[in-house]
């Protein structure tokens, strides 16, 4: 009798867990598409500017070889450069004023996270 009862326990046990296995209409499961929300110039730019933070910091920290370093922050200051040229606000402002304006935001983020960094330390 006990051994009816463990293999009826199995079975019920087996049928609970694979029966979501093997179900062919999964309605509650379905992956929706991402919406292509274009993002706007602040988000943009947060995100350009936080990557450009995190390329210092990964070379600081012997994270990132010397080639690798460069052309991931000239890629992502050609970005950067783009995005302050696509902004209304920056309009009549020559290149270089562009990128000495980048390095400036690059340097501040930069004296930002050691400031952070120190602050955890102390």
């Amino acid at each position: 009798m006990e051994l009816v009862i463990g293999l009826v326990m199995i079975a019920g046990a087996i049928a609970i867990i694979g029966y979501p296995l093997i179900q062919k209409d999964i309605h509650n499961l379905k992956v929706k598409p991402a919406k292509n929300i274009p993002l706007g110039y602040e988000q943009q730019k947060e995100i350009v500017m936080s990557s450009l933070g995190e390329i210092e910091f990964d070379f600081n920290m012997h994270k990132l070889t010397v080639d690798d370093y460069q052309e991931l922050k000239a890629l992502y200051k050609e970005r950067a450069v783009q995005l302050l040229k696509a902004n209304d606000k920056v309009s009549g402002v020559t290149e270089k004023d562009l990128v000495r304006k980048l390095e400036e935001e690059i340097e501040a983020d930069l004296k930002s996270l050691k400031g952070s960094d120190d602050n955890e330390k102390g």
